[in-house]
């Protein structure tokens, strides 16, 4: 799941790339991206992680 949500992110930086010929717009597009879906993952991870918790218990 993890490594379909990274090949989107290449998709979608692609296209955008090639829309913007601006090398710094597209660095700075993808590292909002990456840092968005990261801390979106890392909630996510952790709200399944507390919920198996809260089963186990």
């Amino acid at each position: 799941m993890l490594f379909m949500v990274y090949v989107l992110n290449i998709a979608v930086f692609f296209v955008y790339y090639m829309n913007n010929n601006s090398i710094f717009l597209f660095l700075r597009r993808f590292l909002q991206l990456y840092v968005s879906n990261f801390f979106c993952i890392y909630s996510l991870m952790f709200c399944i992680v507390h919920s198996t918790e809260l089963t186990f218990i």
